[in-house]
């Protein structure tokens, strides 16, 4: 699953090939430093870790508070239904945007008129 490792010098991307509650195995493309904190992000979630051990491009980081089963359990659910969880995730934000029920009907129709793009009336200038 695809996340950002936040560090003192800067974020950069990294792919997590295993979690648990209490830590990941990650890797990115430069070499870290045993001992250092950072901050994981993923899937909207956020966890304050130490790096634990470094080989190469892989890492094991240690949460510092453990992640709860029910936190888990969600990111399982992303990882195996990103389409479904990308799509929750563009409703909310119309939603959230729009302020009321109708965002999914303007999502509907945003993606409608992507695929089939009528021309617009010039705007008038004066």
């Amino acid at each position: 699953m695809p996340g950002e490792l936040e560090l003192t010098g800067g974020t950069q991307g990294c792919f997590v090939d295993n979690v648990s509650s209490s830590g990941a195995r990650i890797r990115v493309p430069a070499r870290l430093q045993r001992g250092c904190p950072a901050v994981l992000h993923l899937a909207e979630r956020r966890a304050f870790v130490t790096i634990v051990w470094a080989h190469g491009i892989q890492c094991g980081l240690r949460f510092d508070t453990p992640v709860p089963l029910e936190e888990m359990q969600r990111l399982l659910w992303i990882t195996q239904n990103r389409e479904q969880y990308d799509l929750e995730r563009q409703l909310q934000a119309a939603k959230d945007w729009s302020g009321g029920d109708q965002a999914p009907a303007m999502v509907a129709a945003s993606a409608a008129q992507a695929n089939h793009p009528r021309t617009l009336p010039p705007i008038p200038r004066g």
